[in-house]
């Protein structure tokens, strides 16, 4: 979003220069906000780059997430790059930042980066909800593993349709 005198295409090109730069460092750029005042910030949200199907090794646990200082340093080589590009005067301030754990997962490489999390997602219709750790995602659907109960244990793993998630 960007909010003043900026425009969707200024946007888009910090979007570009930040891919450039998130890539080499197995980053992803997921949003980038422009916020235009006395100074200009440059908001860029960041994640791991992950394929869209993946299944969790046998005993491992969750990933650690972005590394702080894969963001420090891309925090850095960004504001170089936008300022040399133009898109950016040299007073502005650029923010690098990951989405968090507590963020909606929305598609296939959001439930990959939470392999091993355990998530609860809410299903379209009278599915109600369903708690479990995610295990593996592929071919449009995520795997949920049950925690909890022994019983629930005993269950084994549910496949839940991607499409048929209304929140997680």
């Amino acid at each position: 979003m960007t909010q003043g005198t900026g425009t969707a295409t200024a946007e888009a090109r910090i979007a570009e220069l930040a891919a450039a730069q998130a890539g080499p460092l197995g980053l992803v750029v997921l949003g980038v906000e422009v916020l235009r005042g006395r100074t200009t910030t440059v908001r860029v949200t960041v994640d791991v780059d992950v394929p869209a199907e993946g299944r969790l090794a046998p005993g491992a646990g969750p990933s650690g997430g972005v590394d702080v200082e894969a963001i420090a340093a891309l925090a850095r080589t960004l504001d170089a790059a936008l300022v040399a590009d133009g898109a950016v005067a040299a007073d502005a301030v650029v923010e690098v930042a990951s989405p968090g754990l507590e963020r909606p997962l929305v598609d296939a490489t959001d439930f990959v980066r939470n392999l091993g999390r355990e998530v609860e997602v809410e299903l379209r219709g009278d599915g109600g909800r369903l708690r479990g750790r995610v295990v593996a995602v592929g071919a449009g659907a995520v795997e949920l593993a049950p925690v909890g109960s022994v019983r629930a244990a005993a269950d084994g793993p549910r496949s839940v349709a991607l499409d048929a998630v209304v929140r997680a």
